[in-house]
């Protein structure tokens, strides 16, 4: 595995296990009243919820792989795809439709895209 792949396995790993984990257990709420997590109230907490766990099921297959613990890199592979796919969506049909910041969504997915070319060409 490579220095640039191993870095991004890490990064994402633990940024998706912060904000999956805030997703998946912070209070309805709490989620409510941040300024950040407004989409929260007009999505619904059941598409949070689900977007948190699918986050930590992604940092897990990140962080196992970048610790050996899962040893090929395809599980990692496919969970970077599949962020690559969340981060669009949240971008394309939560945040611009009403004009909130996607730039943070965007970076996250392109990072996602290339440790997911690392992990399948490596």
């Amino acid at each position: 595995m490579d220095t640039v792949t191993t870095v991004l396995l890490w990064l994402l790993g633990v940024v998706f296990l912060g904000a999956g984990a805030m997703k998946a257990l912070m209070p309805a709420g709490m989620m409510a009243g941040n300024e950040q997590m407004a989409w929260v109230e007009r999505e619904g907490i059941a598409k949070a919820r689900i977007a948190g766990v699918t986050e930590i099921a992604a940092a897990a297959a990140f962080i196992g792989t970048a610790v050996g613990v899962l040893e090929s890199g395809v599980l990692a592979g496919i969970a970077a795809l599949g962020i690559v796919v969340q981060m669009g969506l949240a971008a394309f049909t939560v945040h611009q439709p009403n004009d909130e910041p996607i730039v943070p969504n965007l970076v996250l997915a392109a990072l996602a895209l290339v440790l997911a070319i690392g992990a399948f060409t490596t």
